[in-house]
């Protein structure tokens, strides 16, 4: 992504030129509630130390713009309020590279982040934890939180994440944990979460677990290139391996509830709700979960997994509806313990079939 204009900054009592401070040499800094907060900060050097804001920060153009590089600690607490200003601006803007391979660099949000654009976008990579807590709010008209390059690292999410568009969007790779926990709640227009690039490419271990709530206008959840690691809705795995199954974990789309783009490696596994509701959606196909290439791995359901379709279909009066869609080849097991169901197929494999298919006493499809 090119960086953007700079920003125009009207500070009470300030001149824009003293927003500008120092050169572009990093230093060890505390920088705790900016007296410049009620116009924006501008921060036009490397950052390395703690950023901390327990104030209302209102930027003409950025709530808050980091234009280079960060390494250190980013906390807005749960009285911080910080908002950009009209479109094209953001609430919080990272121009240069977030975290590296040296520091444990960490975002925490548990207050208030809004853009017209973005709530919070990282345009450079992000190296490091992104946690958004119980109390924090993030709310773009674009996008809740969008991450333009490689993600490394663990986001974790109790709060809410919203965008008109995306809850939250990795453009690029994605190599680490992302948890939505039981009382997170990310929702987008078009997508919930949207993942642009390869999802665990060069860390096996990479999950993606939510038990909280997901929704999207078209997905729920896409993973737009190869998928290798755990999918966990509904629950999770303990550091023994053992299984926690919660009250949580919905994930909602009105085409796709979760859509695999390409192979899927591992294993999925849902003890929550997945449902593709249909609803005014202007494609052929519905299907809650969708694998469109090869899948190798498990597939474990003991939840629920439903396609319908309620509302207005306004692109199509006709068309496949189905729960459960193997695109491509199918290797290993396959196993039902909860419900699967859908308006014209339950599960469907379109490719070949090597491995073990379960249906359990008490599944039902």
């Amino acid at each position: 992504m090119s960086q953007r204009p700079y920003a125009k900054f009207l500070l009470a009592g300030v001149s824009a030129a003293a927003v500008l401070v120092g050169a572009q040499v990093a230093r060890a800094e505390d920088r705790t509630n900016p007296e410049i907060n009620t116009s924006g900060d501008l921060i036009d050097r490397a950052f390395t130390g703690n950023y901390t804001n327990s104030a209302e920060i209102t930027g003409i153009d950025y709530g808050v713009w980091f234009n280079s590089t960060f390494d250190g600690n980013f906390t807005n607490t749960n009285n911080g309020c910080i908002t950009g200003g009209d479109y094209p601006y953001d609430g919080v803007y990272f121009y240069g590279a977030f975290g590296s391979n040296t520091t444990d660099s960490t975002f925490t949000n548990s207050g208030y982040i809004s853009g017209d654009d973005r709530g919070v976008q990282f345009d450079n990579t992000f190296t490091g934890n992104f946690i958004n807590e119980d109390s924090g709010i993030i709310d773009g008209t674009g996008d809740g939180v969008a991450f333009g390059k490689a993600f490394t690292g663990e986001i974790e999410n109790s709060g809410k994440i919203k965008g008109k568009g995306t809850g939250v969007r990795f453009q690029s790779a994605f190599d680490g944990n992302f948890t939505n926990k039981d009382r997170g709640n990310i929702a987008g227009g078009i997508y919930g979460v949207y993942f642009g690039g390869a999802f665990g490419s060069n860390n096996t271990d990479s999950s993606f677990t939510s038990y909280g709530n997901v929704e999207g206008g078209n997905y729920g959840v896409l993973f737009k290139d190869t998928f290798a690691g755990d999918f966990i809705n509904g629950g999770y795995f303990n550091n023994d391996g053992t299984y926690t199954k919660t009250d949580g974990g919905d994930i909602t789309g009105g085409d796709y509830g979760v859509y695999f783009n390409s192979t899927f490696t591992d294993d999925f596994t849902n003890s929550g709700n997945i449902t593709a509701t249909g609803a005014d959606t202007t494609t052929s196909t519905i299907a809650s979960v969708w694998f469109n290439g090869n899948f190798t791995g498990n597939f474990t359901n003991e939840g629920s997994i439903t396609a319908t379709a309620t509302g207005t279909r306004t692109g199509t009066t006709s068309g496949t509806i189905a729960s459960v869609w193997f695109n491509g080849n199918f290797t290993d097991n396959f196993t039902n313990e909860g419900s699967i169901s859908g308006g014209d197929t339950g599960v469907y494999f379109n490719g070949t079939f090597d491995g073990i298919f379960t249906n359990e006493e008490g599944g039902s499809i």
